[in-house]
């Protein structure tokens, strides 16, 4: 069977993963950190948005339900504890810094 880029991980292909890793080196978001990385915490995050998950407990069963996809978006399985403190310690400007996404190709 044919593997096909779901929307997902064509919306996450715009977020070049080296530049965000060294907006996250910047400010030392994974440092010290052993089971939720600050590029797991992005991609779940923005499944919370797309899919309009409403808690952390409902985000955290939906996105582990698809587990077997996670290899490809470069994540783990999320448990929801690790979500929140995630959520509540690391600096809230790893993830506004404006220069990660890449700029359109001109056609």
């Amino acid at each position: 069977m044919k593997y096909h880029n779901s929307v997902f991980q064509q919306l996450l292909k715009t977020i070049p993963r080296h530049q965000f890793q060294k907006v996250v080196d910047r400010h030392n978001g994974d440092h010290r950190i052993r089971t939720l990385s600050c590029w797991t915490q992005l991609v779940a995050m923005m499944f919370a948005q797309l899919a309009s998950r409403v808690s952390i407990r409902d985000l955290v069963e939906n996105f582990n339900t698809c587990h077997n996809h996670h290899y490809h978006l470069g994540v783990s399985r999320t448990k929801r504890s690790s979500l929140s403190d995630a959520n509540s310690t690391r600096a809230a400007s790893i993830f506004l810094s404006g220069r990660i996404s890449e700029k359109p190709k001109a056609a």
